[in-house]
């Protein structure tokens, strides 16, 4: 009997946790995709996602900044790289890396999403250029398709 009893009373407090029936948990709603401009060119922040056309798709996933932060002297200009995912219902896509370089010999990567070719062409804000106590700007980047 005493066997019985402790699953009982656990699928007891398991269904009392659920909450009343027919109670709702609030929900945020997932912002809507971007979608580029008239000279193809968009901005998207980490998390968010660019409706490409043709159910294609890319999700900014991560994004870091190395640069070197305004008004001072670096060795190194270092570089900002973004993990892009470029994804469509019936298609399988690798993440790609795309980084932005500084100064006159900085590279330029460029991703594909099916027949949509993307280079990244910004990333905000440039380090060092926050004013003190403000509050810190969400980072992004900018993107543009290529025709």
């Amino acid at each position: 009997m005493r066997r019985l009893l402790v699953p009982a009373v656990l699928c007891a407090v398991l269904l009392a946790a659920c909450g009343p029936r027919g109670a709702t948990r609030p929900e945020t709603e997932p912002a809507a995709d971007v979608r580029p401009g008239a000279d193809g060119s968009f901005w998207l922040t980490e998390g968010r996602s660019a409706d490409l056309g043709g159910s294609f798709r890319l999700t900014l996933v991560t994004l870091a900044d190395s640069r070197c932060p305004a008004n001072v002297m670096c060795v190194w200009a270092g570089e900002a790289a973004v993990v892009v995912g470029p994804s469509h219902p019936n298609m399988r896509f690798a993440p790609d890396t795309l980084r932005l370089g500084s100064g006159p010999n900085a590279r330029v990567d460029t991703a594909r999403a099916g027949p949509h070719r993307l280079v990244l062409r910004e990333v905000q804000p440039y380090p060092g250029t926050e004013a003190e106590g403000a509050p810190r700007a969400p980072r992004r980047a900018r993107f543009e398709r290529l025709r």
